[in-house]
């Protein structure tokens, strides 16, 4: 019979998934417990993915019954992630000072970030930040499932009092959410095309980064397309289709900590809350795809 201890091992023989690290590195492997049943293996996953979690699931059963010849049973634990401090002001952060630098200038501005770094900067220049013109956010689940949880989206589920922050702070959000992200996926085959055109630096260099992206991707025939088409919404809003909603952000629930909650409500507009974004509900895939891959490697005239 093997030991634990081999059987750990062994497993330090499987990939973390996108990664050329061994799962056992990223000190997943939680506990090993081998009777005449068969073997156990907890596993400790925090804010993952859940195509990641299943593929690592699958690696790990796998390899462990294909050593021991037993039976093997995969426990998941998910431990809650930890509560952060509300966010503090601080010196030398230059996402930050830049946010303030932009929103000092004149006009209106688009502006792709994180809600960490909005929160920061409310801090340091609420008034200021009022100036910008326009803020687009990549983040929240508002009529689809979570990509962590069955309810939030990554961004929001690890800094959920910053978003919150940052929604009641009345400034002027348009949301990029899973809801049109989902929807925007770049074939694998369409990039290598276009890369292919491409100098060979960039081509090589485009090429390695993606992997991980095209690897975890919930579709395997691409990659999704979340912060790019956030970014896409900031040159050219009429990307996508907006809804006026009140958005707002859980931070206490256990079970819905991040959730993104929309009033969706068709109920007459005194009834509910005054709207404090614009929501993206709808999409032009393929024109988004088109100026995304222009703007990466343009296809020679």
């Amino acid at each position: 019979m093997h030991t634990p201890q081999e059987i750990l091992e062994e497993l330090k023989k499987v990939k973390y998934p996108g990664y050329t690290r061994d799962i056992v590195s990223f000190g997943i492997i939680k506990d090993i417990e081998i009777a005449s049943a068969g073997v156990t293996v907890t596993l400790s996953l925090t804010a993952q993915k859940p195509e990641v979690i299943d593929e690592i699931r699958q690696a790990v059963a796998a390899t462990v019954t294909a050593m021991t010849g037993q039976d093997v049973q995969i426990v998941t634990e998910m431990p809650e992630a930890p509560r952060p401090k509300p966010p503090q002001a601080k010196q030398g952060l230059p996402g930050i000072r830049h946010i303030v630098a932009v929103a000092s200038g004149k006009g209106g501005v688009g502006k792709s970030t994180v809600a960490t770094n909005l929160a920061l900067a409310l801090q340091r220049g609420r008034r200021v930040l009022s100036r910008v013109g326009r803020i687009v956010v990549m983040g929240g689940a508002v009529a689809v499932p979570g990509n962590v949880t069955p309810g939030a989206e990554f961004n929001f589920y690890v800094d959920p009092e910053a978003a919150a922050a940052v929604f009641k702070a009345g400034l002027p959000i348009d949301l990029v959410p899973l809801d049109v992200t989902n929807q925007v996926v770049l074939p694998q085959a369409e990039l290598a095309r276009r890369l292919a055109a491409c100098s060979s630096s960039l081509g090589r260099f485009v090429a390695d980064f993606s992997l991980h992206g095209f690897a975890v991707g919930r579709r395997k025939s691409g990659m999704i397309l979340h912060d790019p088409l956030a970014m896409g919404v900031a040159l050219d809003p009429s990307l996508v289709g907006f809804e006026d909603l009140h958005v707002e952000i859980e931070c206490e629930g256990r079970a819905t900590r991040g959730l993104s909650l929309g009033d969706r409500r068709e109920l007459p507009a005194h009834r509910k809350r005054r709207p404090n974004c614009r929501v993206a509900t709808t999409v032009d895939g393929p024109r988004f795809l088109k100026l995304f891959l222009d703007r990466l490697c343009p296809e020679s005239r």
